[in-house]
């Protein structure tokens, strides 16, 4: 079928580099497209990368459509490597940072399929504040005063009238 991975990029040894390889027998099922979903995520979610790297011939529309799908944006066209490199000459280096791939995973929320996206995030705000709202009145009534917790107390008040004014 193929195979995928995120590893050191061959001509920058400090840079990672998200690849992979389908059999033309599997080409148009979405398998590259789910599989370069699943390694962006763990390369910025479990490995902690602060940017992750994807380069393809300029030919290969199916690639380039998937970096743009996963937020990838256009580095430079790969020039000047020599040796064991070489063959990478031509080639589309995109780059997709870390700061980039939270926005457009934040994007996804608002955007998502669970009916309204803006209304999902105000109700998921409302849970987490009424849940912390909660947790701090047992605290009290089992006698812990503590300024750090009313400060906290006010904040998921002030976040809650947040979310009921937008």
């Amino acid at each position: 079928m193929g195979w995928c991975g995120v590893g050191v990029l061959d001509f920058s040894v400090t840079d990672k580099e998200l690849y992979y390889l389908i059999g033309r027998d599997y080409w148009g099922n979405g398998y590259a497209t789910e599989a370069s979903s699943a390694l962006t995520a763990y390369a910025f979610d479990v490995i902690g990368l602060d940017r992750l790297y994807a380069k393809a011939d300029p030919r290969n529309k199916a690639s380039l459509k998937i970096f743009e799908k996963l937020g990838f944006e256009f580095d430079r066209i790969l020039a000047g490597l020599t040796s064991d490199n070489e063959e990478c000459n031509g080639e589309l280096m995109h780059v997709l940072t870390k700061e980039r791939f939270i926005e457009r995973k934040m994007d996804l929320i608002v955007t998502g399929s669970s009916g309204s996206g803006k209304t999902y995030v105000i109700n998921e705000l409302r849970k987490i504040c009424q849940i912390s709202i909660s947790l701090i009145d047992s605290l009290r009534e089992l006698g812990v005063t503590d300024e750090q917790q009313i400060h906290e107390r006010s904040h998921c008040r002030y976040l809650q009238n947040a979310a009921f004014s937008l």
